[in-house]
């Protein structure tokens, strides 16, 4: 199986995610028919076989212990699926068979895992495999660190934009802010510590007189708390749209609104990184280094009145209404 440019990909992950839950669903059959089946083998060992005919005992035994021997084999397969263990492919590809005859759930479940337990098993075998090879080579030493870097921050934004549906008005920025707290989750305290700087520098450069005048029109009004938010929201949708409203404000007519769009204030967004930090067991600076939030914003001041000159796209979209 060939290497892929993007590994893991979004794919990979949402993959790695169903598989594990395909391995809960048989240890959670495994249990159901273990425990169903096990008064019945407990029955069967008991009654006197001169009370039914001499076939009847035996017979209960048989099945009543094949059924547990069922879902032993789901628990413990099962339990290899969802630890994702490549030695027992052969026991995890056993269970799948059996467990098709178990209708529904156990068909449906063993269908995927069939059609995709070869390229999970590999994806984690290469996954420990660059693991095993970055522990062997040890940590780089501390001058050959490189940090986050702008792009690889921007990346990361598009990453969590993965999971919004544009077919979708509401839950799209739940779904982002906690795909971000995963991606971020899994990266080194430097690189999450540079991400943090990276987002707060964005967030203050976009503290401009046109942005929030844009904030102002497509909201129907913008206090400084309500600029803050906007601004979390604008870095959330990616840096194209994030560059573009930089340069121009008035580009925002033809994002906000749009599809997939809620609103255009992401509070949650801006706090990401710092609950990441906290659950690396980083503490909040009391100081915080680097640049300070600008006293004022940058450009012209605006007054209601010449906002529909100053921005006629925006107007025209979002102010008209509100006039």
């Amino acid at each position: 199986m060939p290497e892929r440019d993007e590994f893991p990909s979004e794919a990979d992950y949402l993959e790695y995610r169903t598989m594990r839950a395909a391995g809960i669903a048989y240890m959670m059959l495994g249990v159901v028919l273990a425990s169903v089946f096990l008064p019945g083998l407990i029955s069967g060992l008991s009654a006197p076989f001169s009370a039914a005919p001499p076939a009847s005992p035996i017979f209960l035994i048989v099945v009543t212990g094949a059924m547990i021997a069922m879902g032993v084999a789901g628990i413990r397969g099962g339990l290899h699926l969802y630890r994702g263990r490549c030695g027992a492919s052969n026991f995890i590809f056993m269970t799948a068979v059996v467990y098709l005859v178990i209708f529904p759930i156990g068909t449906i479940v063993s269908i995927f895992v069939l059609s995709h337990l070869q390229r999970y098993l590999h994806t984690l075998k290469q996954l420990r495999e660059r693991a095993a090879a970055t522990t062997a080579a040890g940590p780089p030493a501390a001058i050959d660190r490189v940090p986050m870097t702008y792009d690889q921050f921007w990346q990361t934004i598009a990453a969590s934009r993965g999971v919004v549906d544009r077919n979708r008005r509401d839950g799209n920025m739940d779904r982002q802010a906690e795909r971000l707290e995963e991606l971020l989750s899994v990266m080194s305290v430097d690189d999450v510590q540079a991400f943090d700087r990276i987002f707060t520098q964005f967030y203050f450069d976009a503290y401009t007189y046109d942005l929030w005048a844009a904030a102002y029109i497509i909201e129907g009004g913008c206090s400084d708390d309500g600029f803050m938010d906007f601004r979390y929201w604008l870095i959330s949708m990616g840096r194209a749209i994030y560059e573009a409203a930089m340069a121009d404000a008035e580009s925002l007519a033809d994002v906000a609104g749009g599809p997939g769009i809620e609103v255009c204030a992401f509070e949650e967004f801006g706090r990401i990184a710092r609950r990441v930090l906290e659950q690396k067991n980083v503490p909040e600076p009391a100081e915080p280094s680097g640049a300070s939030h600008p006293r004022e914003p940058v450009g012209e001041w605006w007054e209601d009145d010449n906002l529909p000159e100053r921005f006629p796209k925006l107007w025209s979209r979002f102010g008209e209404a509100d006039a």
